[in-house]
């Protein structure tokens, strides 16, 4: 399973970085076999992606956060997304989407 989630999210993240390139900037920060990890940052937003399969944490494989430039640092993420064990691929791309079209939005606001 872990590999297929692996190959939709580099599917995902090439589309989406194709699609928003204008927008956000993207910077992979790992990409091998274990982990996938890509930090986005817009004008008001940063936000990492996480895919990986080992360690200890609240999420299968996936997590998703954003951060809000303008708060500080104790502040709540303004959004989060960690899969689940029952977590479906499309439900895992579904919540990436979300995640990007909270920053993209809120950007512009």
């Amino acid at each position: 399973m872990f590999n297929d989630v692996m190959k939709a999210v580099h599917q995902w993240y090439r589309i989406i970085s194709e699609k928003y390139l204008k927008s956000i900037m993207f910077e992979i920060d790992r990409d091998n076999e274990s982990a996938f990890i890509v930090n986005l940052e817009t004008k008001r937003y940063i936000a990492q992606l996480t895919v990986e399969n080992c360690g200890f944490h609240p999420y299968r494989y996936v997590s998703f956060y954003v951060l809000d430039t303008e708060k500080d640092e104790s502040q709540q993420s303004p959004f989060v997304y960690y899969d689940s064990e029952n977590a479906s691929i499309s439900d895992i791309v579904e919540n990436l989407n979300l995640g990007v079209d909270f920053i993209i939005k809120a950007d512009k606001s």
